[in-house]
């Protein structure tokens, strides 16, 4: 779902950029984020799975990455039991999932603030910041060039 939506406002952003750039930036930010999000759950796994040691980041991540699991499962039974074309096949209520759902976002805020406060190196791998049109500019000689290319499938389909 969460790729769909920001595959909608990539779309979008790009679509309006022909007239306004701020909507261009717009979207090579989204585009990055995209990118991001897989790299930083890919490192999040991989130091999970090496990071089986006692340390204080290797014990932050694996319970960041126990939370992120429960999460995807809480958010999954919400959609599966409570969306307007599903029957409920839980016990849970969904005020209750709801309110589990938030608890794990705030669990979720709290290690996140800690692993940059304490681990900044690890943070700043796992979590790099996407750059600006402008800013990927500089970075580039002015022989150089960069193209990025965004497949961003269609989320809808017409029913007539």
């Amino acid at each position: 779902m969460y790729r769909t939506t920001l595959s909608l406002r990539v779309r979008a952003a790009f679509r309006m950029g022909v007239a306004d750039h701020r909507f261009q930036d717009e979207g090579f930010l989204l585009v990055q984020q995209t990118f991001l999000n897989d790299t930083a759950y890919a490192i999040a796994e991989l130091a999970n799975r090496f990071g089986s040691g006692k340390s204080a980041l290797a014990k932050l991540v694996r319970e960041q990455q126990d939370l992120m699991n429960r999460g995807i499962e809480t958010a999954t039974l919400l959609r599966d039991n409570y969306s307007p074309d599903s029957i409920s096949r839980t016990e849970q209520s969904e005020e209750a999932l709801q309110a589990l759902r938030a608890r794990q976002d705030k669990t979720l805020d709290v290690i996140e603030a800690r692993l940059k406060t304490e681990f900044p190196e690890f943070n700043a791998l796992a979590y790099p910041k996407p750059l600006s049109i402008a800013e990927a500019q500089d970075l580039l000689a002015s022989d150089e060039v960069f193209i990025q290319f965004y497949e961003a499938k269609a989320a809808f389909r017409s029913t007539g």
